[in-house]
């Protein structure tokens, strides 16, 4: 059985919100997967205890320290070894769990994916995508490659390769493929029209 550890901790509104989200996905995936709650007990046992989980692949694991989305992501990391975010991919490293999802600090997951996991070789550079229904046609999302200085002669041609991969994909014939990223606080687009 696939097991996900979930960062109870993470996001707006943690952490009521992702309980809520996950004992949903249980219960509408009919317990196909187990799902390990990860955070604070004195936030996240009382909001377990007004639910009835007993039927439902869901256990909790308690983490005494939250990394917030205020904190710098390569310090959080480091100074908080017990937080879910860290002890989450810990799990995942030592073979008790499958994936990790988060809805807190992106670049605190990322850091602690990098330092707890190490670097998958051959990889240059990691990339997040999302894909989600627009109107007629599907709409994809994606960050730059995770690099201090994303150049458009870097990520164009991921660009154009993902352009294409993601039309055979979803059989939209053809898409308008863009990436966009930031530069300090201004934001910068790179749009490449082949």
């Amino acid at each position: 059985m696939l097991t996900i550890v979930v960062d109870a901790m993470g996001g707006d509104n943690a952490p009521a919100c992702v309980i809520e989200g996950t004992i949903q996905a249980l219960q509408e995936s009919n317990n196909r997967f187990e799902i390990v709650l990860i955070g604070q007990s004195e936030k996240v046992e009382p909001l377990l205890a007004t639910r009835d989980i007993s039927a439902l692949n869901l256990r909790f694991l308690h983490a005494p320290e939250v990394v917030t989305m205020e904190d710098i992501p390569a310090t959080a990391v480091k100074t908080k070894q017990e937080s879910s975010l860290v002890k989450g991919l810990q799990l995942c490293k030592a073979g008790q769990a499958h994936a990790f999802v988060s809805a807190g600090n992106t670049g605190a997951q990322m850091a602690a994916s990098l330092f707890v996991l190490g670097r998958i070789p051959g990889v240059l550079r990691h990339r997040c995508r999302s894909t989600s229904p627009k109107a007629a046609r599907m709409c994809s999302r994606r960050s730059p490659p995770a690099r201090a200085c994303a150049t458009p002669s870097f990520v164009r041609p991921i660009s154009r390769k993902r352009r294409v991969a993601f039309d055979r994909s979803v059989s939209v014939g053809t898409s308008l493929g863009g990436t966009l990223g930031s530069s300090g606080a201004r934001p910068v687009c790179f749009r490449s029209a082949c």
